[in-house]
Parts: structure tokens; C-alpha cells; sequence
């Protein structure tokens, strides 16, 4: 997963796209729905493309679901 491969933290991350760190755990679970402004803001701060998060062959957002 692109946060742990930068060693952020949910709550650092969370802290760059401003939102709560339980929110952007339900996100990476695929259990809270996410807005395409969210997707872009994440991808943002993992200097990644937005198409990098997304897992179109099982509909989850993140493509991995690792805690941290």
C-alpha cells in the first residue's frame, strides 16, 4: 500500500487530506464510501496517480487494506 511504502501513519495522512484518522482507516477497509475529491487528495499527498488507489476488479477503493 502506497502509505506504508512511504511510512506515513493513518493519523499523518490523515492529517494531509484533512480528515480523521478513522475515517481514512474505514476507507482503506472499504466500509466508508469516498467522494473522487477525497481519492484526488490522497493520491496528492502519496505523489501518486489517483488510478494508483483504486481497485476496479474488486470495487475496493484502496487497493490494499493493511492497517496500521
Amino acid at each position: 500500500m502506497e502509505r506504508v511504502r512511504r511510512d506515513l501513519s493513518q493519523e499523518a495522512l490523515a492529517h494531509l487530506v484533512a480528515t480523521t484518522q478513522s475515517h481514512l482507516s474505514e476507507i482503506e477497509r472499504g466500509v466508508a464510501a469516498v467522494q473522487l475529491d477525497m481519492i484526488a487528495r490522497i493520491a496528492d499527498a502519496l505523489l501518486v496517480e489517483p488510478m494508483t488507489l483504486l481497485d476496479l476488479h474488486t470495487g475496493n477503493t484502496l487497493r490494499n487494506t493493511e492497517q496500521n
